[in-house]
């Protein structure tokens, strides 16, 4: 106690006085200085707060022009589909729209061109020649002949029907140097199609009705291995 008369109270003292202050100080920062040392960490300056708003801005733009890359392959897949419908379609009226047919000014020379066709095989195109001759309504002294090679080209097409059609045809006119031939086709055309019966009937009737025919020979052998 005399010591502390002294002066060395102090010892005693600051000790205490110290742990106080730091008490005080660690106390009022707690309360107060929370607020400032949050707003010292997370503040942001002006130019930061734009660019971040840019680099949003920029996000969000090239999500949008992602988008808008995959519906522009979309339309562009759509618009190819369009067009290769449209391309069938028009290649389908085309296969349905008829040729032009081919007009008919000279009736002989259309004839011998019909049959120059013919020779070359170009059997459809020999038949519309054929045909346009018909529509122009030619003599009789020429339209038997025209139906004859009508069918004759319908043969070759392996149109055996319509093919007998025209043969027939030919018996129509008084006066006709293709009957025989058009008799001899018409049994043919039985053969062809597999009735038989038919086909034999139709070469002897070529034999009976043309005996002079130079087809006689060649009926007989045919129906000769009809039976």
């Amino acid at each position: 106690m005399k010591s502390l008369l002294r002066g060395d109270w102090w010892r005693f003292v600051l000790p205490l006085m110290i742990f106080s202050l730091v008490g005080s100080i660690t106390l009022g920062g707690c309360a107060g200085g929370g607020e400032f040392a949050e707003e010292g960490m997370f503040a942001r300056t002006p130019e930061q707060i734009t660019i971040d708003s840019l680099k949003n801005v920029a996000g969000m733009l090239k999500q949008r022009n992602a988008g808008l890359e995959a519906e522009r392959r979309s339309q562009s897949a759509r618009i190819a589909g369009l067009e290769t419908n449209l391309r069938i379609e028009r290649e389908r009226v085309k296969a349905l729209t008829p040729p032009p047919k081919p007009k008919v000014t000279d009736a002989m020379g259309a004839y011998e061109r019909g049959l120059s066709m013919f020779r070359n095989q170009d059997y459809e195109e020999a038949m519309e020649m054929f045909m346009a001759l018909l529509e122009a309504g030619v003599s009789d002294d020429l339209a038997d002949n025209v139906h004859y090679w009508l069918g004759e080209s319908l043969y070759a097409m392996r149109n055996y029907s319509d093919a007998m059609e025209h043969f027939s045809h030919v018996f129509n006119y008084r006066v006709s140097e293709k009957k025989d031939d058009a008799q001899l086709m018409i049994a043919n055309c039985y053969v062809r199609v597999g009735d038989n019966r038919q086909a034999g009937a139709e070469y002897q009737k070529l034999i009976d009705n043309y005996p002079t025919s130079e087809y006689v020979v060649r009926a007989r052998e045919a129906l000769g291995k009809l039976r």
